[in-house]
């Protein structure tokens, strides 16, 4: 087994300034009139930069316990399979170094496996529905994970556990059944909601352990919290917020200096408590960690009172809590350097991408979109300087900033989330067939990587989804692999 070779990416420049061409009212009733859109050139079939460690994970023919391949280009720009299994019930999830995966297979006993490419082993953990979460930095050989009280129901009823990579030994951390479980950036610490209503807060520590989270010992007049979201540098953390008589807001937590804040109260009953398990308010921190952008009620129906009030839509809101603003639209992304906020604006059946200064002083129109509440397919380069979606023709385009010129890819339709290469060199996506495009910045020129061997579907019941992604080594080939004696593969 050769041991495994690292990809090192040159890293791409954040600091692009990024300029505005035009100044639109953020509610303004848009006339249909589009930036200009250009061609890109015609299909070639060189590629001028290889596109190793390219992956993508393969989930088919079960939506809830899918068939899962893996895939990689090497450094040969060769394509190899270098994983599969049957019915798979969590995972995969990968180590922080990618040299580790694992997963839990569907049945009989649930197991747990650990897949080690560097040994080129995989080995049975444990088995009874435990779901790893992620790998603790403090503790290498550990993994946090929870165990599913009903594997039917789905991954995220158990409570905290510890599972060693080593020989697969639980250690319990807590007994309260677990929501949203959300790591810091350092690994150190783990926020986590409990299940049921009304919701509780959790942080556990490798070193002291659980305690509960209590907004009103940060002086923030909420007793409940949840949905937690760590800002990038891990100096504070985000909580949804709900009160007795159901009113909720966003609180803004300081860990170390014990100072807290709640943004924007949602007075007009935005927790509605006649819902079984209702959901809080969770928002999406900047890259910046200055701002935080909430959508509300913006993926369809909801039994809440506020769907259907003035205060539904997008609200992005400064974290020191100095400033906030609302946006007729629903929240797609944040450009790498925190200068704009890419959303989707909805007028009956016009839907246009959108972008914004998150003090809400700029606004532009830059095309229409197809969007469904969803299903929106955008990406931005690492530099800010692309931004890549579906256009109304469900073709995939890209827009210059600052020229803010759309640039359509042609007959290529796009099925799935783009990617970009990691330093930007590339755009990647899946067309409605399966087939995976990889198109060259700056030129656009196309080429076709791979088609994916799609299952029959006969009955129109099976399921498939390619998901991209870069990995941090070259993976080996699956039949170099020693599995287990037990596993799900026929």
């Amino acid at each position: 087994m050769k041991s495994k070779r690292r990809i090192f990416f040159a890293a791409a420049n954040l600091a692009l300034t990024l300029a505005c061409a035009a100044l639109f009212d953020p509610f303004q009733k848009s006339d249909g009139n589009a930036p200009p859109t250009v061609a890109a050139e015609s299909l070639t079939q060189t590629i001028s930069t290889p596109l190793t460690g390219l992956t993508y994970i393969i989930r088919k023919n079960d939506f809830s316990n899918p068939d899962i391949e893996i895939w990689q280009f090497n450094e040969n720009g060769e394509l190899i399979k270098a994983f599969e299994e049957k019915k798979i019930l969590f995972g995969p999830v990968f180590s922080p170094d990618g040299g580790q995966m694992a997963y839990t297979g569907f049945g009989p006993d649930y197991c747990t496996f650990l897949a080690n490419f560097d040994s080129g082993i995989v080995n049975l953990l444990t088995c009874g529905a435990h779901r790893i979460i992620s790998w603790i930095p403090a503790q290498p050989n550990t993994a946090l994970a929870n165990q599913s009280f009903d594997p039917y129901v789905g991954s995220y009823t158990g409570a905290l556990e510890t599972i060693s990579l080593l020989d697969g030994s639980i250690q319990p951390l807590d007994t309260t059944p677990t929501w949203d479980v959300a790591i810091s950036p350092d690994g150190s610490l783990a926020a986590y909601q409990g299940l049921g209503y009304p919701p509780s807060s959790w942080l556990y520590s490798w070193e002291s352990g659980n305690a509960a989270f209590n907004p009103r010992e940060f002086g923030v007049n909420y007793p409940y919290a949840g949905s937690p979201n760590w800002s990038p540098d891990g100096g504070k953390i985000s909580w949804g917020l709900v009160n007795e008589e159901g009113i909720s807001a966003v609180g803004v937590f300081d860990l170390e200096s014990k100072a807290g804040i709640a943004l924007h109260p949602f007075e007009d009953g935005s927790y509605d408590m006649s819902i079984s398990d209702p959901t809080v308010p969770s928002a999406t921190w900047s890259p910046d960690g200055r701002w935080l952008a909430l959508d509300v009620c913006a993926h369809g129906p909801s039994q809440s009172s506020l769907c259907d009030s003035e205060t539904s839509g997008l609200w992005i809101m400064s974290a020191d809590g100095q400033s906030e603003y609302q946006i007729a639209g629903r929240f797609s992304s944040w450009s790498p350097d925190s200068q704009w906020i890419a959303f989707v604006y909805t007028d009956g059946d016009l839907k246009e991408l959108r972008i914004s200064k998150p003090d809400g002083s700029e606004t532009l129109r830059l095309a229409q979109v197809f969007d469904t509440y969803f299903e929106f397919n955008e990406a931005w380069s690492p530099d800010g300087k692309y931004l890549a979606f579906k256009n109304e023709g469900d073709e995939a385009a890209v827009v210059e900033a600052g020229i803010w010129q759309t640039i359509s890819l042609g007959e290529s339709e796009v099925n799935q989330n783009p990617i970009w290469h990691p330093t930007g060199s590339h755009l990647i996506f899946i067309d409605p067939n399966y087939a995976i495009w990889a198109a060259e910045t700056g030129n656009w020129q196309l080429q076709q990587l791979a088609e994916v061997d799609k299952p029959e579907n006969p009955d129109g019941n099976t399921y498939t989804s390619v998901s991209l992604f870069w990995h941090p080594i070259i993976l080996p080939s699956f039949d170099t692999l020693t599995l287990p004696e037990e596993t799900n593969l026929p």
